[in-house]
């Protein structure tokens, strides 16, 4: 039977942190300001869409109205992007090395979004944030592709170091090893932040900024509340804005690399939100041009507690190498 974790400890595995919530609690709530009812421990998270009223024994019968944030570290042998696919019932929230790379939060029936990660060699640190709210219906299922393998749930037994760091190498260089350490530097790069990240944090800093391409952004509010509001940000890019590269073979193709960066900044200036797609598309001829005459629509759900916001965009075109930004 799927559970949500064991009072048995597991070193290498995810800890779960049990929580509390306040009956109509619409959001997963602050953790650093609340007191855990207790732990749990799993190796993995694959509650498929079901009917829970077991509790969590050993810690609390609490079947409702309860959160749990689970945190744990996780090995990456082989470089390279990696997919994550996360369901839930109600809210939740994925990081990854301490960013938001998925954002289920609100109450909802079991919801399902992926998003792609670029991961180097060594240590890294995963999170994944949930909460239920009103009874019975559950469900909370976290997969992964990549490294050479197909979709499969998520489990940090295939995600574990060497035993030795001695061992700890990525392509024959050795990865040192630092426990304290969040991140370990991609070996041949030296390089910790996204390429395509770095190119967009200089659009953004260019005076005057770049407008090779017609963008627009925005934010749309769903529903409000005396915590925040439930929000989706849009980057919208004209397809006859981008460039293509036609590809040799049987069938004639076209390739398109549209690279988006959007960060949502409060009133001081820091970063509250980030989203990030690095989208390169390969397709039949006939297929890109009706491509061209779409708009193009990235789009990342976020929860914004009350307060005000400033929406900061930047677009680039790889095979055009072009560039654009702009603020909202």
């Amino acid at each position: 039977m799927a559970t949500f974790g064991t009072t048995v400890v597991i070193p290498s595995g995810l800890r779960g942190l049990v929580y509390y919530l306040r009956d109509g609690e619409p959001f997963l709530p602050d953790f650093n300001k609340m007191k855990p009812a207790g732990a749990i421990y799993t190796t993995a998270l694959n509650i498929p869409r079901m009917n829970f009223s077991a509790g969590f024994p050993g810690v609390t019968k609490r079947y409702e109205w309860f959160a749990i944030d689970y945190r744990g570290r996780f090995w990456i042998a082989t470089p390279g992007n990696y997919m994550f696919m996360l369901t839930s019932d109600d809210g939740s929230k994925l990081y990854i090395d301490d960013r938001v790379e998925i954002n289920l939060d609100g109450l909802h029936e079991a919801q399902t979004e992926m998003t792609r990660v670029k991961l180097d060699c060594g240590l890294h640190t995963i999170r994944v944030s949930y909460f239920q709210g009103p009874r019975y219906e559950v469900a909370l299922v976290l997969e992964v592709s990549g490294g050479g393998k197909k979709w499969r749930v998520f489990n940090t037994e295939e995600f574990k170091p060497p035993e030795n760091p001695e061992d700890w190498n990525c392509g024959g260089a050795p990865v040192p090893y630092d426990p304290n350490r969040r991140t370990l530097p991609d070996v041949q790069t030296q390089r910790t932040v996204r390429d395509f990240e770095t190119e967009a944090l200089g659009l953004l800093q260019a005076q005057p900024r770049l407008h090779d391409i017609p963008i627009s952004s925005a934010a749309f509010h769903f529903w409000r509340s005396a915590a925040g509001c439930q929000s989706s940000i849009a980057v919208s890019v004209p397809g006859t804005s981008l460039s293509a590269t036609r590809v040799t073979g049987a069938t004639p193709a076209d390739k398109v690399h549209v690279a988006v960066f959007a960060v949502v900044k409060a009133e001081d200036g820091h970063i509250i939100e980030k989203f990030t797609v690095d989208a390169p598309y390969v397709m039949p001829h006939q297929q890109y041009a009706a491509v061209r005459s779409q708009e193009l629509v990235f789009s990342h759900p976020v929860h914004l507690p009350v307060g005000h916001y400033t929406l900061e965009t930047a677009v680039i075109d790889r095979e055009g190498q072009r560039g654009a930004a702009g603020s909202s």
